[in-house]
């Protein structure tokens, strides 16, 4: 079970790299958007609130898929955990990329 766990971890930890890659990418893209300042302004507004509450999601749905472990032995509840946050991770960066694809730049 150790291997998993560090495996998990390791997942884990490599998708949250990949996921302020992508917000960072996201942060470059509005900044070179090709429309008014204004607009630049509130989208890289609205950007933050929208990661907070990704964080606060993420955060609370692993905690619940976590408690469905009930009395998971040994690594068992860390390792639902880990998973849950990578998997998570990993479809917020698609979002990111998908949300960003078409603009058109300065």
């Amino acid at each position: 079970m150790a291997g998993i766990h560090e495996c998990l971890q390791k997942k884990r930890d490599e998708s949250q790299k990949a996921l302020t890659q992508a917000e960072s990418h996201v942060n470059t893209m509005l900044s070179r958007w090709d429309v008014e300042d204004q607009y630049i302004a509130q989208a890289k507004s609205h950007f933050a609130i929208d990661n907070q509450e990704f964080i606060n999601y993420r955060e609370a749905h692993c905690l619940f898929v976590k408690s469905l472990g009930a009395s998971g032995i040994g690594n068992a509840l860390e390792i639902r955990e880990y998973a849950c946050i990578a998997e998570l991770n990993y479809r917020r960066i698609a979002q990111l990329r998908e949300a960003v694809s078409q603009f058109r730049l300065k």
